[in-house]
């Protein structure tokens, strides 16, 4: 179930974000994204190569994560840094089996292609 994604922020035309407003926004949402795929702070700090004190600092929005720290969060927990820093959301995200499906489907298409009439057969490269 994809919920929706809280500004947490003041927008554009209510003035200018203040950096407490942001960093608390932003670890609300590392929270919200941590606990729906069921996971303790010090199992995300893992995946992330951090200790588990410093995922809290950013979880309570006292700090914020280095700009490599960030990218890299935002892959794991499958969100673009639109969605991590700012909440906005830029489409539905696909579900684990959606992305298999079409990873499925991408390749059945390929092979398809590749057995085409003036394409090169099936298993040899051109």
């Amino acid at each position: 179930m994809n919920e929706p994604m809280d500004a947490g922020i003041a927008s554009e035309k209510e003035g200018p974000v203040r950096p407490r407003d942001l960093l608390q926004a932003v670890g609300r949402r590392i929270v919200r994204e941590r606990k729906r795929r069921g996971w303790s702070q010090g199992d995300l700090a893992r995946r992330l190569g951090v200790k588990r004190e410093r995922m809290g600092n950013w979880e309570r929005g006292e700090n914020a994560p280095r700009l490599e720290e960030l990218a890299l969060l935002g892959q794991i927990l499958r969100l673009s840094l639109d969605e991590l820093v700012y909440g906005r959301k830029r489409g539905r995200r696909l579900t684990e089996d959606e992305l298999r499906r079409g990873e499925q489907c991408l390749a059945g298409l390929v092979e398809l292609l590749g057995a085409a009439p003036g394409g090169p057969p099936a298993g040899e490269e051109s």
